[in-house]
């Protein structure tokens, strides 16, 4: 095999887990955007308001930590180190419509 199909097919078998790494993350991300947006609206109806940076930031810490520490050691797992800032610039786009549409959702 010649290095050019060696990548083609490297890049065909990281297809399929890295689309499903990206799906698993947007929904989560949405949701962070979602509730960073709609907290204060939820807490204030709740009657709380002295709680709400400590739920952000437990909410975000457990997530955002496990989330992006997760997506990035797959890619570094899947991807061959010439490619990986490519696949790195589409989770950073995941991240970028998420962070543009969770906002007027949760509004």
């Amino acid at each position: 095999m010649t290095d050019s199909t060696k990548l083609e097919s490297r890049a065909a078998s990281v297809g399929l887990p890295f689309a499903a790494i990206v799906l698993a993350m947007l929904p989560a991300v949405l949701d962070q955007t979602i509730l960073a947006t709609a907290l204060p609206v939820i807490a204030s109806d709740l009657g709380s308001l002295t709680d709400l940076s400590w739920i952000v930031t437990a909410y975000v810490v457990a997530a955002a930590g496990g989330l992006m520490t997760l997506a990035m050691a797959a890619v570094g797992d899947l991807v061959a180190p010439r490619e990986r800032g490519r696949y790195q610039g589409y989770i950073a786009a995941t991240f970028a419509v998420a962070t543009i549409v969770g906002p007027l959702v949760g509004g």
